[in-house]
């Protein structure tokens, strides 16, 4: 009996677990193309893996990557999926796609191994079905191919401070390494694994670093050889500029109000951080809350984390949902122990009804929020319901039939060479590779915004100036929140709504150039 007890009870984990796969693969790929609508970033991102798959390092005219601030492996990952299957946004998002639903089944793992069972479920649906993690997981974006290497890494530190091996040191340093290699936020890896062994086991270090060194040189490389003085150029500059970049006139200021403003808008996030609080293990616990606390130190210093911000921490939504997943599993013991004493009082002629009731109640109060999280990513990755992008969220994502609609008009009506100004979201896969957005496009003339890097004009591949354009896209990005941001632009939108519109489909118009 007791051995085909075992039997059932492993099929219908085996069944919840392959329902849970499935349902965040759907939530992951269907509707990828069109779902959530297109953001400005992306573009950027396949800008630059087009330039590369022509053997260029460089992105909207301007060699090297100044203003897409990314180190290149993102690139070449997308790059390699473009050459198998074409130019296209989904490519892109199928890449970061894969990343966040590698990471979520390794929370799921983690949460398995060192937790339990049932947190390793809750975690992974969770995971699955939570609507932001499902909804930026979709973005294009190197946050999303990140996470994995950042979750990764952190592990294999914890299994290495509890069973030293080579193997796992060498597995964390390579992954922190990759981690860095595909964002800069990702030096928030290495620096608490390196906090972790000078900590535990200090003489470790050399090692760890020895390796984390030799994958950087590895994974720069290519870069490095094609313009191996504009990486440096980029990186240093990126660096100098980080370190003084902040939301507000104090530091301290910044941190708090970004801080406190983040878990009172994303209360998700909160019940997350209270859950990692609750980890059994306390090694794992450490170390997880490291390197969250390091990232919102970071982000909330610099930039703030809610609306246009939040995919800053893309990359730890997995890690919040294994935070919720435990909180939920705790409050439900809670809710259940507290129920069986009031209905014990209130049903003591039907005893046996009352560990039933108990356990119903509790479930329908705590989980009934998976119900939602269900519906809720249904909907937006079936019926493009992009609620999450609303409000101060909104990200002014571009409207895909429209964008493709200007992009086949563009297409027909340009040559390889026309110079084509617009959104990043809409510029990509063009005929031409010259073209250039509105940041690119003002820096050429000597208007950029004070917290970018200045960029030689030797550095240009071709001029990039209004005059010269054959088309100008003009889309809500542009017209609404570039001028909040780019010095010039309001000059630049009076030039171009003197030019003549030749299309326009939804809320985007083309306006023709006069190609001095």
């Amino acid at each position: 009996m007791a051995g085909s007890q075992k039997k059932a009870e492993r099929l219908i984990f085996t069944v919840i677990i392959l329902f849970t796969i499935v349902t965040a693969i759907y939530f992951r790929f269907n509707n990828l193309h069109q779902s959530p609508a297109w953001y400005s970033d992306e573009g950027n991102h396949i800008d630059l893996a087009e330039n590369w798959m022509q053997g260029k390092w460089q992105n909207y005219g301007i060699l090297g990557a100044p203003y897409s601030q990314r180190p290149p492996l993102y690139m070449y990952t997308v790059a390699a999926a473009m050459r198998l299957f074409g130019v296209d946004i989904q490519v892109s998002r199928g890449v970061s796609a894969c990343g966040n639903l590698i990471c979520c089944l390794l929370a799921g793992w983690i949460a398995w191994k060192r937790q339990g069972r049932r947190e390793g479920i809750l975690t992974l649906w969770v995971a699955a079905a939570a609507p932001w993690i499902v909804t930026f997981g979709r973005l294009g974006l190197t946050y999303n191919l990140m996470a994995p290497f950042f979750l990764f890494s952190l592990m294999a530190i914890h299994e290495y401070c509890l069973k030293p091996s080579p193997g796992w040191l060498a597995a964390s340093a390579i992954e922190a390494a990759l981690a860095f290699s595909t964002d800069y936020l990702g030096i928030l890896c290495g620096v608490t694994a390196g906090l972790v062994l000078l900590v535990k086991r200090p003489r470790s270090l050399f090692g760890f670093g020895t390796i984390f060194l030799a994958v950087l040189v590895v994974v720069f490389l290519p870069v490095l050889c094609v313009n191996a003085g504009v990486f440096f150029t980029d990186m240093r500059n990126l660096f100098v500029w980080g370190g003084g970049v902040q939301s507000s006139s104090s530091s301290l200021i910044s941190i708090l109000v970004n801080y406190v403003e983040l878990l009172r808008r994303e209360s998700w996030i909160l019940i997350g951080l209270c859950g990692l609080f609750l980890l059994k293990d306390g090694s794992l616990r450490n170390i997880l809350l490291t390197a969250v606390g390091l990232t919102l130190l970071m982000v909330t210093r610099a930039y703030t984390p809610v609306g246009v911000g939040l995919h800053y921490l893309m990359h730890l939504f997995p890690i919040f949902a294994l935070g919720l997943a435990v909180f939920m599993l705790h409050a439900y013991e809670f809710i259940k122990r507290l129920m069986q004493k009031e209905l014990t009082s209130l049903f003591s002629r039907l005893p046996r009804v009352v560990s039933p009731a108990a356990t119903l109640l509790s479930a329908a109060i705590v989980f009934t929020p998976l119900v939602w999280m269900v519906l809720s990513s249904f909907a937006i990755t079936t019926y493009n319901s992009n609620y999450i992008f609303t409000g101060n969220d909104d990200l002014r994502l571009l409207e895909v039939k429209p964008a493709e609609n200007v992009r086949a008009f563009i297409s027909a009506h340009v040559s390889p060479g026309d110079l084509v100004l617009g959104s990043p979201a809409i510029l990509w896969g063009l005929p031409t590779m010259n073209r250039a957005d509105f940041l690119a496009a003002l820096a050429y003339i000597g208007q950029k915004p004070q917290n970018y890097i200045t960029v030689d004009r030797q550095r240009y591949t071709n001029d990039i100036s209004l005059e010269k354009a054959k088309f100008v896209i003009l889309d809500p990005l542009a017209e609404e929140f570039a001028p909040l941001v780019l010095p010039g632009m309001d000059g630049f939108l009076l030039e171009i709504h003197k030019m003549p519109a030749v299309f326009t489909s939804g809320n985007i118009t083309v306006y023709a150039g006069q190609e001095k």
